[in-house]
């Protein structure tokens, strides 16, 4: 009979507490941009979400570039016509606001810029960009780093450079960009399919990182937390340090809100 009352009690004293955490949420879900709401999308391939200057959010699908106004979506179209009969020709990877609504979106075939007049995405460096665009990112001066699967492009508004990883093979899976960190106007970190790599913007003279860990598996993205770098990759979350006389990789637990770092596990 005591056990019965201690197990109802906790059981009162667990609903209690679940009750006072989910009325404190204050959030609510919504669902958007499918056929059961006012809210539709063209492509409901959702692939790509940004948030602008304004507060606005960007889909990227693989047909369009859409923003988000609440209760409806305002479409950008390619400017190119769609060729072949693959269901995401335009699939989108990457947008970014370089400066106050100047956007700029990386797609499965190249580079793109908004024209909000027309409300459509236009071509840009169709000839130098002509292959898959993986991620964009700027710095403090609105420099551009476009990362693609040919190695990096930095453009300042009026030149646009080029910077292979592997310059002696063009086809290396090495010059595949996976994700951008950038430190400073002059230092941006690359994450490949074979490391990390830094990158002097200015020169253009490349340190590089070869991962240590072959039980990682493929890398995926990266963020910088202060002295370090936390990638994810196909298995486990993996910390890099940035200090000079230590670049190392380790595997590294996620730091968790309210606490600066968990302990490294070497």
């Amino acid at each position: 009979m005591a056990l019965r009352k201690h197990i109802l009690v906790f059981l009162i004293f667990f609903i209690g507490v679940f009750h006072i955490f989910a009325s404190d949420a204050n959030y609510t879900i919504y669902s958007i941009g499918n056929e059961g709401t006012t809210c539709k999308f063209e492509d409901t391939r959702v692939n790509c979400i940004y948030k602008d200057s304004d507060g606005f959010i960007w889909i990227g699908t693989g047909l369009t570039v859409e923003r988000i106004n609440g209760q409806y979506t305002l479409p950008y179209h390619f400017t190119e016509k769609q060729e072949g009969i693959t269901p995401s020709p335009f699939l989108v990877n990457a947008l970014i606001e370089n400066h106050k609504h100047d956007f700029w979106v990386g797609t499965v075939q190249g580079l793109w810029h908004m024209n909000h007049n027309n409300f459509t995405l236009e071509r840009m460096f169709a000839k130098e960009i002509n292959f898959s665009v993986q991620k964009l990112a700027k710095d403090e001066e609105n420099r551009l780093y476009i990362g693609t699967v040919n190695g990096l492009y930095i453009y300042d508004g009026k030149e646009l450079r080029h910077i292979m990883i592997n310059e002696k093979n063009i086809l290396s899976i090495n010059n595949r960009i996976l994700d951008i960190v950038v430190q400073s106007p002059n230092s941006v970190w690359l994450l490949t399919t074979n490391g990390i790599v830094l990158c002097d913007a200015k020169s253009g003279a490349l340190k590089q990182y070869s991962s240590s860990l072959s039980s990682c598996g493929q890398f995926k993205c990266f963020i910088k937390v202060k002295d370090k770098l936390y990638i994810g990759t196909e298995k486990l979350p993996y910390s890099h340090e940035l200090q000079p006389s230590a670049y190392t990789y380790a595997s590294a637990s996620v730091p968790s809100p309210g606490s600066r770092y968990h302990r490294h596990r070497n």
